[in-house]
């Protein structure tokens, strides 16, 4: 099985050059090529590891994505990636997976809803 590589910083998965290209209907005004598998694209979609068409294309090349590592910061806590959007997973706007929250909750990693969200992004705390 194929290893799919995150970009370090990020979490973001290049689509892979190999792989015949991919024409989502997308809001890009000439059909813009895919250029990412999870994360933002050149098609201006927002792919994600729990999307039909991400998971269908998994499965077609037999593919697999290495997990995202989320470290802790010096102070503890740990921010949602950026690329996450917010409203497919959550009530409300989180800034935190670990820590002191916008939301006015300070999270523990441990809640249900966190964990849901590791699973969907294929994400782990290190």
């Amino acid at each position: 099985m194929e290893q799919l590589v995150r970009r370090k910083d990020s979490g973001l998965v290049p689509f892979p050059k190999h792989w015949p290209k991919r024409i989502l209907g997308g809001r890009a005004t000439f059909q813009t090529k895919c250029d990412m598998l999870v994360g933002p694209c050149s098609c201006l979609m927002t792919h994600m590891e729990y999307h039909e068409d991400t998971l269908y294309l998994l499965r077609e090349y037999s593919a697999e994505i290495e997990p995202l590592v989320l470290r802790h910061k010096s102070d503890g806590s740990i921010l949602v990636p950026k690329y996450w959007v917010q409203s497919d997973f959550m009530q409300g706007h989180h800034s935190h997976l670990v820590g002191a929250c916008t939301c006015g909750k300070t999270h523990t990693g441990t809640e249900a809803c966190v964990r849901t969200l590791l699973d969907k992004h294929i994400a782990v705390f290190a």
